[in-house]
């Protein structure tokens, strides 16, 4: 049950990361609750992009 509850929650952090990635790199505003400007949606996207990846790892899927 938690491998299937931290691999949903990943799965929600990459889906909201693109994006604020893309918004990011193409340097369009985008709101977030920090601000809307450029730096800070690549900066959100990446490190929801982090969560994202330590929640899969902390899943365990591959077991």
């Amino acid at each position: 049950m938690q491998t299937l509850a931290l691999s949903f929650l990943a799965g929600i952090f990459a889906a909201n990361a693109t994006p604020h990635f893309i918004k990011g790199i193409t340097k369009e505003h985008f709101p977030t609750p920090f601000g809307s400007g450029p730096l800070i949606n690549l900066l959100a996207g990446w490190a929801m992009y982090g969560i994202a990846a330590l929640l899969a790892i902390a899943a365990h899927i591959s077991t």
